[in-house]
């Protein structure tokens, strides 16, 4: 999850980037879930 928010933070309003990082840790659970499911699919 932080490489991912790491990659966001790039294109992302800097204003934004403390809410994004709660955000992306509060639900990475969440994220890591769907990373997960979505490349079992693609594999």
């Amino acid at each position: 999850a932080s490489a991912l928010a790491g990659h966001i933070e790039r294109f992302w309003d800097p204003r934004m980037t403390g809410r994004l990082r709660e955000r992306v840790t509060a639900d990475a659970a969440s994220v890591s879930t769907v990373v997960v499911a979505a490349v079992a699919q693609l594999s």
